[in-house]
């Protein structure tokens, strides 16, 4: 699409174009999040981690009210603890399908508004953004943008190269970072480990 952009000045207008088009997707984006967002957010393996303790404690709940005698009550309470787990987990589903259910329908316009606009944008960006669809979220496209108001930069593959050595050299540093951390964790814990030593050294003296 390089006859969209034949000047420095119409390459910055068609990145502006295009950050409000990926601002709004953002946008919508984080909506749709929102109105899918669960209110008691745990993932499936929670349950079966969960299972036991929460069975052991509803059995040693019963056995506290009841004092149980023999086996029978026992196998009894343990089953019943078991369809109570079952129980907790059916109202927890049940309680997150209506929560997400209610802001569906609290929102069915915006909901409605990101179903119908979001192809329609999409589609925007492919017909007339020049920018590759590798870099279309905000972060990526305000650089660009600077990179050509500050005049680092004169055309979209001087930007793109731009950004990449940017991004590669902030990896780097955080990498870098992390091992620095790491290394001041190692060593605190080296001094704590002879510390710990010197001084039962000094209780063997004692």
């Amino acid at each position: 699409m390089s006859e969209l952009v034949s000047t420095k000045e119409d390459l910055l207008h068609n990145v502006q174009l295009t950050k409000d088009v990926v601002l709004e997707l953002e946008a919508m984006q984080r909506d749709a999040n929102y109105f899918q967002r669960r209110l008691i957010r745990l993932q499936s393996g929670w349950y079966w981690l969960a299972a036991p303790f929460t069975i052991f404690i509803f059995m040693a709940i019963i056995d506290k009210i009841f004092k149980l005698q023999n086996y029978f009550q026992v196998f009894l309470t343990f089953m019943f603890s078991i369809g109570l787990y079952l129980g907790l987990c059916f109202g927890v589903f049940y309680l997150n399908n209506y929560y997400v259910r209610s802001k569906l329908l609290r929102h069915k316009h915006r909901v409605n508004e990101i179903q119908e606009l979001w192809p329609v944008l999409i589609n925007d960006l492919q017909n007339h953004s020049v920018v590759p669809e590798k870099y279309w979220h905000s972060y990526a496209l305000s650089c660009i943008e600077s990179y050509l108001h500050t005049g680092r930069a004169d055309t979209l593959k001087e930007c793109l190269n731009l950004y990449e050595q940017e991004t590669h050299q902030q990896l780097q540093l955080s990498t870098l970072k992390e091992i620095r951390d790491l290394q001041a964790l190692q060593l605190n814990t080296l001094h704590g480990i002879q510390n710990l030593q010197i001084l039962h050294f000094f209780k063997k003296l004692d």
